[in-house]
């Protein structure tokens, strides 16, 4: 059974190998995702020192792969980032976005104009 994120105290220090439950509670996602972002590589595979029934992560690699990402991502390579924040990792959907704040500025001119 998983437990829920709330449920889980995490130590005062993160440990050196992570379960997935530690691990998602320490980034603030849930194991589920967790497993998901392990299957896109957006985190990196378990370490291969521990048995299938208990796998754990190193932390060093999840925060290196975690840290590459958001380098990544805060260039420009993998999306932009909107007025707000919002990283749109799709270059078409970030492209469709601004198209569609223009014509809302458009719109918001007329009616001044009016």
């Amino acid at each position: 059974m998983t437990a829920r994120k709330a449920d889980i105290c995490l130590p005062s220090r993160t440990p050196a190998y992570v379960s997935r439950e530690i691990g998602s509670a320490e980034i603030g996602v849930s194991p589920g995702t967790w497993d998901k972002w392990v299957a896109r590589g957006i985190l990196p595979p378990k370490a291969p020192s521990f048995p299938e029934s208990t796998p754990r992560w190193r932390w060093a690699d999840v925060d290196a792969r975690l840290a590459a990402s958001n380098r990544v991502a805060s260039s420009g390579i993998a999306g932009q980032l909107d007025a707000k924040g919002t990283n749109y990792s799709d270059p078409f959907v970030a492209s469709a976005h601004k198209f569609a704040d223009v014509g809302r500025k458009r719109r918001r001119k007329a009616r001044v104009g009016d």
